[in-house]
C-alpha cells in the first residue's frame, strides 16, 4: 500500500511541474526519454560488443540464431537517432529573443547527472559496488 501512494505522491509532484513552467515538464520527460533509449543502448552495446569479441553470451531461453547480429546493429542504429532527436527543442528559436524558454534542457540535465556519475566512481564508487551476480549463491 505504502508503494502505491509513494507512486501517486511521485505522479502528482510530476503534474503539478507542468503548472509552474512548461519548460521544465518538457525537460523531465526528454531526460527519461533519453536515459530510458541509453539504457538500451547500453544493454545491446554490450551484447553485441560480446559478439564481435567473439565470447560466448550467457545461457538464456531464446536465441536469435545468426540474425543476432544484424538485428543488434539495427536496434542499435535506430535507438541512436532517438537518442540523438531527444535533446532537440521542439521548435526552432532562431533569433527569438525568449530561446530559453523553448530551449530543451535535457542534454544539460543528462550530461550533468554523468559527470557527477563518473566523479562519484572515480571518487570511490567503483570499490564499494557489489555486483549483483557476486551475491547469488551458487548450488
Amino acid at each position: 500500500m505504502l508503494q502505491l501512494i509513494v507512486c501517486l505522491a511521485v505522479a502528482l509532484i510530476l503534474s503539478a511541474i507542468n503548472f509552474g513552467s512548461n519548460a521544465a515538464l518538457q525537460a523531465i520527460l526528454s531526460v527519461s526519454n533519453a536515459a530510458l533509449i541509453f539504457s538500451y543502448i547500453i544493454s545491446i552495446g554490450s551484447v553485441r560488443l560480446k559478439r564481435l569479441r567473439g565470447q560466448p553470451l550467457l545461457p538464456s531461453r531464446f536465441s536469435l540464431g545468426k540474425w543476432g547480429g544484424v538485428i543488434n546493429d539495427i536496434s542499435l542504429a535506430f535507438l541512436l537517432v532517438g537518442f540523438v532527436f531527444s535533446f532537440f527543442p521542439l521548435a526552432p528559436s532562431v533569433g527569438d529573443p525568449i530561446w530559453l524558454l523553448e530551449f530543451n534542457w535535457a542534454i544539460i540535465i543528462f550530461s550533468g547527472t554523468c559527470i557527477l556519475a563518473g566523479i562519484y566512481y572515480v571518487l570511490g564508487g567503483g570499490k564499494r559496488y557489489i555486483a549483483p551476480v557476486s551475491l547469488v549463491k551458487e548450488e
